[in-house]
């Protein structure tokens, strides 16, 4: 449906309603088949709350495919009323303009939040916001800068005393960009994407988590304005998303796992009162990619091939034209992990002794090649 209308089939509730039943969200067991498995994790939609999952695929093929929130309220005592719990945040050019409004939801320019966690996100890279491209034009290097307001006073809940949560950290989760897939491909239907992860972390508190992050501390502006500003490398076309929650590391071990993804929800034990203890907000991507240069006249055209792909101690790395400068190893955050120099050759042989497991990128001058190291 989106390829056949991109500008009417351009996003999905995986932040369902009906967060106040038992079943938060409203799904059954027969949506997924185990009661281990759930439907929603924190009350996200395991399509969008997995990192690599089902929207990390879609954005990975470049789509413009955004996340929604649903606030619908069909029964007084089952359901939030609409906005009692849930939000769209939606920036429009024109209120009162129904119009403006439609072209919003388009853009991709907003973000969902539960229980007014936040109120108020500026996300942007260069002048690009959320559901924008922006264009490095020279290097390869690319800033995120956020704002966000964490709300002083209280939220709508009155199932409990806890009516003021303190937003904890901010997740940056990076994806790269490759194309959309034709459907009669085997990878049409593929519901994960290896190549998007969470790069680096925000918040009031250091943390170290599972996978190495550490959580740097944000810049608090004071009334309750947290600001972020983060720089990474850009490998090619890419795209960054948010994600936050008032969850800290090492004290709700309930509810985020050691990497700080939320935990499913379990059947038939939700309550008003724990939705409202379980919040969490996601922000819309903001795509980056870099400027190609015109071509030169009667220019050399050179390729790499890296090989094998996925390795494990040695890879190779073999040119069609000889190379000067430096061949380097990037991680997903944008470091180097290896750097090597290149003297006029053809062929160059990298150790991958103390590298660890995942996804990583080759440059050589302007030549970028993917490689998994397993």
């Amino acid at each position: 449906m989106n390829n056949a209308g991109p500008s009417v089939c351009f996003g999905f509730d995986s932040q369902p309603g009906h967060q106040k039943e038992a079943n938060r969200g409203g799904l059954r067991t027969t949506s997924y088949g185990a009661t281990t498995e759930g439907a929603t994790w924190g009350g996200t939609g395991a399509f969008a709350a997995k990192v690599g999952g089902v929207w990390d695929a879609l954005l990975s093929e470049g789509r413009n495919w955004w996340l929604f929130a649903n606030s619908d309220c069909h029964f007084v005592d089952g359901d939030f009323f609409p906005g009692e719990y849930q939000k769209n945040k939606t920036f429009i050019t024109q209120k009162n303009n129904p119009q403006a409004i439609v072209d919003g939801l388009r853009s991709g320019n907003s973000y969902v939040v539960m229980g007014d966690l936040i109120d108020s996100l500026d996300f942007k890279i260069g002048t690009a916001t959320m559901g924008q491209t922006y264009t490095v034009t020279s290097g390869n290097k690319a800033t995120l800068n956020i704002i966000v307001h964490d709300p002083q006073s209280d939220n709508f809940n009155t199932y409990s005393s806890f009516t003021n949560p303190e937003l904890d950290h901010i997740d940056i989760i990076a994806g790269t960009i490759t194309s959309k897939i034709d459907p009669s491909s085997p990878d049409y239907t593929l519901a994960t994407v290896a190549t998007t992860s969470v790069i680096a972390r925000f918040g009031k508190t250091t943390y170290t988590d599972t996978k190495g992050i550490t959580t740097q501390l944000w810049t608090d502006l004071g009334n309750g304005y947290k600001q972020i500003s983060f720089e990474t490398t850009i490998t090619g076309k890419m795209y960054f998303r948010l994600r936050g929650t008032h969850h800290a590391f090492g004290v709700d071990g309930t509810q985020i796992d050691s990497e700080g993804n939320p935990l499913v929800d379990p059947f038939g034990s939700n309550t008003a009162a724990k939705a409202f203890e379980d919040l969490w907000f996601y922000s819309n991507p903001v795509f980056v990619e870099k400027s190609v240069p015109a071509p030169v006249k009667n220019a050399v055209k050179s390729t790499v091939k890296v090989y094998p792909n996925p390795a494990q101690e040695i890879l190779n790395i073999a040119f069609s034209e000889p190379q000067n400068g430096e061949v380097t190893l990037f991680d997903l955050t944008g470091k180097a992990v290896v750097k090597s120099t290149l003297n006029g050759e053809t062929t160059k042989q990298i150790s991958l002794q103390g590298i660890s497991k995942g996804i990583y990128t080759i440059q050589a001058g302007n030549l970028f090649q993917k490689v998994a190291v397993e």
